[in-house]
């Protein structure tokens, strides 16, 4: 399987603290996301896909040397990811570059979680809870009887995702902090931190 870090966003709502991924306390976001990545014995690859919309986090994911960084055109998160996928094979493993607590074994947790048969796995949380470790999520799914929240993290056959179009997709709840916290705005950097004080 490949693991493919989303970091070309634009990061706007973070206001004036700067740019997002390249935030954070005892390293940057990304560089946490990609260590975790690493770690986690899950890829045969580490892509990033970066864009002019984040340069921060992309001289920090070119210096990477487990990270192939490939430039995408920074038309969003969806655009952005097909253009990846159009350079990759087989099953990835999509995962935002801003979620500040993940780790190798939440990873692990979250790939488990995958199940082969052409569907798109998109790993979700309960809206209950996530609003009890004070995020405030959108994008809401109904997964037997429970409002959920997509979390970003999920896996899919490079194939389908380049084609675009109506895929089935495998909603999974994993209820973890470490997967459903991610950086967003200086509220949620606060949440994965303590601090607003940018290091």
């Amino acid at each position: 399987m490949i693991g493919l870090v989303m970091a070309g966003g634009r990061g706007t709502r973070m206001a004036a603290m700067g740019e997002k991924l390249a935030l954070g306390e005892g390293g940057p976001i990304v560089g946490r996301v990609v260590g975790a990545m690493a770690g986690s014995g899950l890829y045969t690859r580490i892509v990033a896909a970066t864009s002019a919309h984040s340069p921060g986090a992309a001289r920090i994911l070119r210096a990477d040397a487990r990270v192939e960084a490939v430039e995408t055109p920074g038309g969003g998160y969806a655009a952005d990811m097909r253009a990846a996928m159009s350079r990759l094979e087989g099953n990835v493993m999509v995962v935002p570059g801003d979620l500040a607590l993940l780790d190798a074994e939440a990873l692990r947790r979250a790939a488990a979680l995958h199940r082969d048969g052409g569907a798109w796995t998109a790993i979700v949380a309960t809206r209950r809870y996530a609003e009890s470790l004070g995020a405030r999520p959108s994008f809401f799914a109904s997964v037997d009887g429970a409002e959920c929240c997509y979390t970003g993290v999920s896996v899919v056959a490079a194939s389908l995702a380049r084609a675009g179009g109506a895929v089935r997709e495998d909603l999974r709840i994993l209820d973890d902090r470490r997967i459903c916290l991610g950086v967003n705005t200086p509220r949620d950097y606060a949440l994965a931190f303590g601090s607003t004080d940018v290091p």
